[in-house]
């Protein structure tokens, strides 16, 4: 399995820009240092580019990476609600 895969995407919402489905820790990279919004380039986002280029680049955890780009994305207000809503089946099963 390739590590830089994310366990599963992470949804991002951008203002007058729509959503981005982020699935690797490549694609982190790139979407934090091409649309992550100025005003939330702070402490959690460095630590995320910094995790997230320590694994691209072979060391560090990829777990903490992916960790690390969802606190920056929360802190940011970018990380969809998607990312904490059950799957559609769950759902269903949960209201009846």
């Amino acid at each position: 399995m390739n590590v830089e895969i994310f366990s599963k995407p992470i949804v991002l919402r951008i203002d007058g820009i729509g959503y981005y489905s982020i699935r690797s820790i490549r694609s982190a990279v790139r979407f934090m240092t091409t649309h992550w919004p100025d005003r939330a380039k702070d402490a959690k986002y460095s630590k995320a580019v910094h995790s997230c280029c320590d694994v691209v680049e072979g060391y560090g955890s990829a777990e903490l990476a992916e960790w690390a780009f969802k606190q920056a994305a929360a802190q940011a207000g970018i990380l969809s609600d998607v990312n904490t809503r059950l799957p559609r089946h769950q759902e269903l099963q949960r209201a009846a």
